[in-house]
């Protein structure tokens, strides 16, 4: 399979790993393939995020996220932080990729 642009695993929506006998911790993840130049060195958010080269994912504690004081916004930063991260690298056209929500609203009245 040839990819016209990367793909990044949970970069709008980070994935989830909940844990199991061989990796007990539960985790939030984020990858990118093909990996862009760079990707490893990324600085991405929060700062208890980190690159794990076994798998080649970025990785966020669920606890971290469960235990912050604003869960929502740590989970986002890192989804985000990924999803730059990605796409600058590896160069991607962010316009192009920009999903456009259709209108529930009509503009003009109905007759």
């Amino acid at each position: 399979m040839q990819y016209a642009r990367g793909v990044l695993a949970g970069g709008e929506q980070p994935r989830f790993w909940p844990g199991n006998a061989a990796a007990p911790t539960p985790i939030f993840y984020s990858y990118a393939y093909p990996e862009p130049p760079g990707f490893t060195e990324a600085k991405v958010q929060p700062a208890a995020a980190f690159y794990e080269p076994k798998v080649r994912e970025f990785m966020l504690p669920y606890d971290v996220v469960r235990m912050a004081e604003k869960p929502d916004e740590v989970l986002l930063d890192f989804a985000q932080s990924t999803y730059d991260a990605a796409s600058t690298l590896g160069k991607w056209d962010r316009d192009a990729l920009q999903e456009i929500k259709p209108s529930l609203h009509f503009s003009h009245p109905h007759s």
